[in-house]
């Protein structure tokens, strides 16, 4: 579990960054409210890490005004995310014949990210919290179909079933981690209001 509401809030974005890129072609249909689905799908993310066993939310009164300021907190993540991410995504230029180096840098940085996670469901020490090796098989089988639908199109040595498959364990995976993390979420919730 956290240990105080700062190391959460860190976990959630260490693991939110995760989330909101793997999770970025699945939630594409939900349009303008894509941000909306990256801050639930960030806090569905950190159902594992116990953020509502944190003492600071049984210390602090109302409690109901805590849980909805972190739940605000999740919210406010993803929709800045979306964002940002739009304002990127409109002002970079395009990568040309795949040779931009800065692409190559942040595509390395985002591997920094996901050794972090790793790292956050598999070692109890580097969390404080219980390893949780299905919730990272969820979370890893996510960001590997959204490399393989991203490679698959611009590369057409990739047959056509790898990114059918692609798309279904993309979205099974997502739908598993919002089903999971959130029932966990709300399950602690509960003990506190």
């Amino acid at each position: 579990m956290c240990a105080d509401m700062c190391s959460c809030v860190q976990v959630t974005l260490g693991v939110g960054g995760v989330v909101v890129v793997a999770s970025d072609p699945w939630l594409k249909w939900l349009g303008p409210l894509q941000g909306v689905g990256f801050g639930i799908a960030a806090l569905a993310a950190t159902g594992n890490q116990g953020a509502f066993e944190s003492a600071d939310f049984l210390i602090l009164d109302p409690a109901g005004l805590n849980v909805a300021m972190f739940l605000g907190l999740h919210l406010a993540f993803g929709l800045g995310v979306s964002g940002f991410y739009w304002l990127a995504s409109r002002n970079l230029p395009p990568a040309e014949d795949r040779e931009q180096v800065g692409y190559l840098v942040v595509t390395g940085l985002g591997g920094i990210g996901l050794l972090l996670v790793v790292a956050l469901f598999t070692i109890p020490s580097f969390c404080g919290c219980e390893a949780d090796y299905g919730f990272l098989a969820i979370m890893l089988t996510m960001v590997a179909s959204t490399a393989i639908a991203h490679i698959s199109t611009f590369l057409d040595s990739i047959p056509s079933w790898v990114s059918r498959a692609a798309t279904i364990t993309g979205y099974a995976s997502l739908t598993a981690l919002l089903t999971i993390g959130l029932t966990r979420q709300i399950a602690q919730i509960q003990t506190i209001l």
